[in-house]
């Protein structure tokens, strides 16, 4: 009897493990925040920079890479009154990219991002606590100038990369 009845209290132990433990997992990822004070921190920091500089007007090098469509994403960006304007191709001849070359590269007007835009996709990343988040802006104006995000470590090629150099004034 004694066996039987030590069986029935592991069983007993195993089953209540199998159902707190999953509440206790559960507990500690909801607890946890992949966002820091100090990437917070840094992110406003720049941002106020950047607002600082009263750029509405401007022109920068942008480029997007992902395991997306279009992979990979190049284009001079015009900015106007903190809106995409225009953007040309920075490959072969520059030419302005207009809606009809978009629609022929299969590019959504979308994918360009002003640097308001960058700053956005910061903040939702840091709000969505995405499991990688690396940001280096440019220390005189302090626009984003690399930004990295993996929203989930779990998913595969979702990971999205933005990079934007030489923003110059208009």
């Amino acid at each position: 009897m004694s066996m039987a009845r030590n069986k029935l209290v592991l069983y007993l132990a195993y089953r209540s493990l199998c159902m707190i433990l999953p509440l206790i997992v559960m507990a500690v990822m909801l607890s946890c925040s992949h966002s820091t004070d100090s990437e917070q921190t840094s992110f406003e920091k720049n941002r106020e920079l950047w607002e600082s500089q009263n750029l509405t007007h401007y022109v920068f090098y942008f480029e997007q890479a992902c395991f997306c469509a279009p992979r990979h994403l190049a284009a001079s960006v015009q900015v106007r009154n903190d809106t995409v304007f225009n953007f040309s191709n920075v490959y072969g001849d520059g030419e302005l990219l207009t809606d009809t070359l978009i629609s022929a590269y299969g590019i959504s007007r979308s994918s360009f991002h002003s640097i308001e835009g960058l700053f956005d996709i910061i903040q939702n990343a840091m709000d969505k606590n995405a499991d990688l988040l690396q940001v280096k802006y440019n220390p005189q104006i302090g626009y984003p100038e690399t930004t990295h995000v993996d929203f989930s470590f779990g998913v595969a090629d979702e990971e999205i990369s933005y990079y934007a150099r030489g923003v110059v004034g208009q």
